[in-house]
């Protein structure tokens, strides 16, 4: 027998909507607990809870647990106004979406028997570029070069939306990730101009100025290949043949022996021994005391370095 209690059918708590009361609990002192079904309103799992936990909102649904720690956060829809978990570009909820799914297959088969679709494989023109590309999808607009400019267009117009919106927010996140950085992370000059030591993310990365901007060349763990990297792009900054295009491929040519350190610069076994300890974070007076040297050997070494690396970067530079 149900004892009599305030009655929460429709109320919601939270995010639990209260669908109806469900069967006492009775515990081995044969003291009653009152229990009601209720609804998550995001995922709609269904389970039973006590009154007394639904008021204070104590207990919570199994995907704030499925979700805590990732990019998913509590959205609104746009099409029905309710709650749902989705990540940045989740605008509808899963009804919805499928709603919107099955409507936009029923106008792709009515333009399809009309004949006004461009099957895929077919030569269409990107809208960025104007160049002939084959087609791959069925919204497929740009070439891979121009679709990544796109991309990046429209993250940034919506960034920048979110931003205004949020100041307060944005202010504090960036707040906390600027000090995580300094705790955490920090460069150390290699000596070769525009390579860094990324001593949060242990890898080495060559950049270089293309309009103004700062473009990442290359990121890994060997400096050899960090320092060829960013010598053949000042050669063809040069010469005047490097863009985004070329950025992209170097990596590539690195990873197939087209570009090598020793067409370059050349170092002895001992630099190189006293040059990796360097980059390692050893001090020049350990790496003096593992090489059975004078702490001014080491500084000499690493001198000889940095010059050959400045005259690899002008004769680069005078190509």
């Amino acid at each position: 027998m149900k004892t009599w209690a305030e009655d929460l059918t429709g109320r919601t708590f939270g995010y639990w909507k209260v669908c109806k009361r469900a069967e006492d609990k009775v515990f081995p002192s044969g003291q009653k607990c009152i229990m009601w079904e209720c609804k998550c309103i995001l995922c709609g799992n269904i389970v039973e809870i006590n009154g007394q936990s639904l008021k204070n909102n104590i207990t919570k649904c199994d995907c704030h647990k499925t979700f805590a720690g990732k990019n998913m956060l509590i959205r609104t829809c746009r099409e029905c106004g309710r709650l749902f978990w989705g990540g940045p570009r989740a605008f509808y909820c899963p009804e919805c979406r499928l709603e919107r799914r099955r409507e936009h297959d029923k106008e792709f088969k009515r333009r399809k028997k009309l004949g006004d679709v461009i099957p895929n494989g077919s030569i269409v023109k990107c809208e960025g570029c104007g160049k002939e590309i084959i087609k791959n999808g069925g919204r497929q607009r740009f070439c891979d070069l121009c679709a990544a400019k796109h991309l990046k267009e429209v993250d940034n117009a919506q960034s920048l939306e979110w931003k205004n919106a949020n100041r307060d927010t944005y202010r504090e996140a960036k707040r906390r990730f600027r000090q995580k950085r300094q705790a955490e992370d920090h460069k150390i000059d290699t000596l070769m101009p525009g390579v860094f030591w990324d001593v949060g993310k242990q890898t080495f990365i060559a950049s270089i100025c293309l309009d103004g901007k700062q473009k990442i060349i290359l990121r890994t763990r060997l400096w050899k290949w960090a320092f060829a990297a960013r010598i053949k792009a000042e050669r063809l900054k040069s010469s005047g043949s490097l863009d985004e295009e070329v950025i992209s491929m170097i990596p590539e040519m690195c990873r197939l022996g087209q570009i090598k350190l020793t067409d370059y610069v050349y170092y002895t076994k001992i630099q190189m021994d006293v040059y990796e300890r360097y980059l390692n974070g050893v001090v020049q007076a350990d790496i003096a005391r593992e090489m059975e040297c004078s702490r001014q050997r080491v500084s000499q070494i690493l001198q000889s370095i940095a010059e050959k690396n400045i005259k690899a970067q002008k004769d680069a530079d005078d190509l």
